[in-house]
């Protein structure tokens, strides 16, 4: 179990460091900051409507959406996205199949709500086959 949580955090801290090499500032609680889409800074977002089962990775135009929370959430994320003027992601990338990690992924794919250009997941395996078949056929 500790070797797989280090694994999985490990991923994250690539992929973080991947979308973005350069330093990072903090804004709790504030819109964007004048110019923030000029600037190449990492921007990370903890949704809310997710129960923080959700976090949004932004950086230097490239976007990466790590879980998504459960089904029940699937609107409240969508609205989320839509204000933010996101439809497309770069990254989709899924921890683990537990549906508080997937289902709301698995919905805005299903809906055609967001598009990713690459879906992460190290259990795509052991998703049930409805799952697993929809996030292939969308790859």
């Amino acid at each position: 179990m500790c070797k797989c949580l280090f694994r999985l955090l490990s991923l994250l801290l690539l992929a973080a460091m991947f979308l973005c090499s350069a330093a990072a500032q903090v804004y709790i609680g504030a819109e964007k900051p004048e110019g923030w889409d000029d600037r190449a800074l990492l921007r990370v977002t903890f949704f809310p409507e997710a129960q923080n089962d959700a976090i949004l990775l932004e950086c230097g135009g490239q976007t990466m959406l790590v879980d998504g929370g459960e089904i029940l959430w699937t609107n409240a994320m969508a609205e989320a996205l839509a204000r933010r003027g996101i439809d497309h992601l770069d990254y989709m990338f899924n921890s683990h199949p537990h549906d508080d990690h997937i289902e709301v992924q698995y919905y805005l794919l299903k809906r055609g709500l967001v598009t990713p250009d690459v879906f992460i997941s190290p259990f795509l395996p052991t998703m049930n086959v409805e799952k697993q078949q929809l996030m292939v056929a969308l790859l």
